[in-house]
């Protein structure tokens, strides 16, 4: 009776095995590295990886401060001037190891970097912060739950998060500055003074409900 469970368990585990050739799986554990990798860390090859494209990075962008300012040679490597300084001072103090990331994630590129709005979505994006007074996050809302122009990846992360993803996050802003506007008599026609030469004007479209005031300067 025991030799024929014997021999039923045998088989079951053959069966088993059988199958995890044909789908190639194996039972066989994972090495050191992998386990490394499930826990959030990374191996020592892809940290040294990644140290050498950071500081391959802070060589071009050292080149190109013989001609463009910090903030332009930082745009064109694909780096932030925070970041710059940042492994520059890990260089400093520990050499090129000091910039192997501490976490698994250190070094991934978002997959919003080659999201691009299109100039109608841009505008559309710009007015809504004029709208919102500078107020991004609300602004970036209504873009994501109301416009057809929002990408729907960049849609859905903002509706869940409420907030826009941090490479888009500096799209769209307008800043504010102090200048006088004009009318013309007939009122059909605005001018702008900005606080720098120059005048600009525009057609003049109000709607129904406004009702112009003019005030004497």
């Amino acid at each position: 009776m025991s030799s024929q469970k014997h021999n039923t368990l045998a088989a079951r585990t053959t069966t088993r095995r059988s199958r995890d050739d044909e789908t190639g799986l194996s039972t066989i554990a994972a090495p050191a590295a992998c386990h490394d990798v499930s826990r959030g860390g990374r191996s020592s090859s892809s940290r040294k990886t990644v140290a050498e494209r950071r500081h391959e990075t802070l060589r071009r962008y050292r080149r190109l401060l013989k001609n463009h300012t910090a903030a332009v040679a930082a745009r064109k490597v694909g780096a932030s001037v925070p970041t710059i300084w940042r492994w520059q001072k890990l260089v400093s103090a520990r050499g090129v190891a000091g910039l192997q990331p501490k976490n698994f994630k250190a070094g991934r590129r978002s997959p919003f970097e080659q999201v691009r709005l299109t100039p109608q979505a841009l505008r559309e994006l710009e007015l809504l912060h004029v709208e919102h007074v500078g107020n991004a996050k609300a602004a970036w809302r209504q873009f994501a739950q109301f416009n057809p122009n929002c990408p729907l990846v960049v849609a859905s992360y903002v509706q869940r998060r409420g907030r826009p993803p941090g490479p888009l996050a500096g799209l769209g802003r307008v800043t504010g500055i102090q200048a006088r506007c004009y009318v013309s008599a007939d009122g059909r026609r605005l001018f702008v003074k900005p606080p720098v030469r120059g005048i600009l004007t525009a057609k003049l479209t109000v709607p129904g409900n406004v009702n112009l005031v003019r005030v004497k300067l």
